[in-house]
């Protein structure tokens, strides 16, 4: 660490700042046109118009939100000495913060549980309107989400913080400065406020929800290994069916992974930070401080950016959605051709179903049909 600033207090160097705000821009950057194109690529295309990519979208818009309104103000936050954005971006930052992790992790639940529906219950699915109920499900995800993130929009305000500093040299020699921040809580609400909403985030909006998706997981597994036992034929048409749903399934299950792993680090220092305020013997280095911040809020932006990346390597759809929208001007000829043959077919392929479902409910067919047409139209991720 730099001895002191001007003010007499210590500071990162000015090299690990610019590292940290290359890369948390790149992050941004990158996450921006990820995210921007996964929804293009649904709202442009009516074949990728389904149950999963519903979802999918939801969390890119999430995640864009994230990375349009936070990164900024954070890569900015580690080179000024006080707070300077004012009361608004105060409480709209951890707003959105909090928000979005909201919809993340209680997407990915209800996409996990309409991957257990879609398969182990599939005589549960009504494909009519499957859409217009995942879409309000949708928008109730980011209601809720929106009404748990109001406390920070109460509490958080720019606080003027008085700050003791010494002198190297002579240790008797202090002084007071005061320094503009941004409070999340009042300072008299502390410890109490600070923990309990380090353990409710943790316990409500990571715990909870992980060990219900692992919960769906188990069965989902339980379910692929008794089937795969007791099915006595299976024709061609099932077999793409089973592929296809439990794709998507792997699909949600690492968008899973990869939220869990990118937000532990963020909860475990906000239980330290919150249940060590000013409590701790023997404080960190400030290097050590600082490293973790950075290594928290880094992976926290990551999970904003990753995704993208992830259907592109997971979902054919996407991959070849991805290159037309991104990569139009180094595709070949003959690969656009291709790829313009296979969204010709799975147009047809997405009306011969719609149609086939229509006809199913027309004609009040068996129940195993109906759920076998309908997985058919929700499993083209």
């Amino acid at each position: 660490m730099e001895p002191t600033d001007s003010d007499g207090i210590e500071q990162p160097p000015k090299w690990a700042l610019v590292i940290v705000a290359v890369i948390f821009s790149t992050i941004a950057l990158t996450g921006i046109l990820g995210n921007g194109t996964v929804i293009r690529i649904v709202w442009s295309n009516k074949t990728m118009r389904n149950v999963p990519n519903i979802f999918i979208a939801s969390l890119a818009m999430a995640d864009l939100l994230v990375l349009v309104s936070c990164v900024p103000i954070t890569v900015a936050n580690y080179f000024l000495s006080e707070y300077v954005f004012g009361d608004i971006m105060c409480k709209l930052t951890p707003f959105v913060q909090f928000t979005s992790i909201g919809v993340s992790i209680f997407t990915l639940t209800a996409m996990s549980y309409d991957r257990y529906r879609a398969i182990v219950k599939p005589m549960s699915l009504q494909a009519n309107h499957a859409l217009r109920r995942t879409n309000i499900l949708a928008i109730s995800i980011w209601i809720g989400s929106m009404c748990l993130a109001i406390p920070d929009v109460v509490f958080s305000k720019v606080e003027e913080l008085n700050i003791i500093t010494f002198n190297d040299t002579n240790p008797n020699d202090t002084s007071v400065i005061s320094l503009r921040s941004c409070a999340p809580f009042p300072m008299d609400y502390k410890p109490f406020y600070p923990q309990a909403k380090a353990l409710v985030q943790f316990t409500l909006m990571y715990c909870i929800p992980l060990i219900t998706i692992g919960v769906f997981y188990v069965l989902i597994a339980r379910h692929l290994i008794l089937s795969a036992r007791n099915m006595p034929c299976k024709n061609m048409s099932t077999v793409r069916q089973l592929e296809a749903r439990k794709n998507v399934a792997k699909t949600v299950l690492i968008l899973v992974a990869i939220f869990a792993l990118c937000w532990l680090p963020v909860h475990i220092v906000n239980l330290w930070l919150s249940f060590s305020w000013g409590n701790s013997p023997l404080p960190p280095p400030p290097l050590v401080q600082f490293a973790g911040m950075v290594v928290s809020q880094g992976l926290m932006y990551s999970n904003s950016c990753v995704n993208p990346f992830a259907l592109f390597l997971l979902s054919k759809s996407f991959r070849d959605l991805f290159k037309r929208y991104l990569l139009c001007c180094c595709i070949t000829e003959a690969e656009r051709k291709r790829q313009l043959e296979e969204n010709a077919l799975r147009t047809l392929r997405y009306t011969a179903l719609r149609r086939t479902v229509t006809t199913t409910n027309t004609n009040n067919t068996t129940g195993m049909t109906r759920a076998d047409t309908c997985l058919s139209t929700m499993t083209v991720l």
